[in-house]
């Protein structure tokens, strides 16, 4: 896979280059507030990141042993976040560093196979991921204590949105098959 850039006003996109050589699919980008964009690639299963200032690309390597995608990818106090498609596996990666940790699996998920970590977003504190079932769950993480702290059932649709002025995020939940409504959940105090 290749990474373009569109600038402002631009009428056509700019070819960046190849980010990971052997590496044919761009699944998912997050710019970090320095401006780096940071992907997940298949099929090697690996993370990159560009450097917009001086045009470097830099290899992170695999994020999960047997994992053949990221799939998505997320940006939070420092860190990325990188989640697999064949199975519920997410990789906490430091840039400044190159480590790399699997976190813990969510309470509940007992065979972590066949579960894709279809989204993932970041805003504040919190890492929402949401499975690839359709409508899936959608697991809350708290990056500052290393802790999954709520499931809610039955998220569809495929972004939470920014916290708005109430700290609330939205996105679309399923109560019932065909009916979906979009509702405001709270991170801390975990209502909707």
């Amino acid at each position: 896979g290749k990474l373009f850039r569109l600038p402002p006003g631009a009428t056509e996109a700019e070819d960046l280059g190849v980010p990971i050589a052997g590496e044919t699919y761009v699944w998912s980008i997050v710019v970090a507030p320095d401006g780096t964009v940071y992907g997940g690639t298949s099929p090697g299963g690996k993370v990159f990141s560009f450097n917009p200032a001086t045009g470097a690309f830099h290899d992170f390597g695999v994020m999960a042993s047997g994992e053949t995608y990221v799939k998505s990818i997320a940006y939070a106090n420092g860190k990325i976040y990188a989640g697999a498609y064949a199975s519920w596996r997410i990789t906490e990666l430091d840039p400044a560093t190159g480590a790399k940790r699997e976190l813990p699996a969510p309470p509940g998920l007992t065979d972590p196979a066949g579960k894709v970590v279809n989204d993932l977003r970041a805003y504040g504190n919190y890492l929402y991921a949401r499975e690839g079932t359709f409508p899936g769950p959608l697991r809350v993480y708290d990056v500052t204590t290393g802790v999954w702290t709520d499931t809610v059932d039955g998220a569809a649709g495929l972004d939470v949105t920014p916290p708005g002025p109430d700290g609330r995020v939205w996105f679309f939940r399923q109560f019932e098959a065909g009916s979906s409504e979009l509702i405001g959940y709270d991170p801390v105090t975990k209502a909707w």
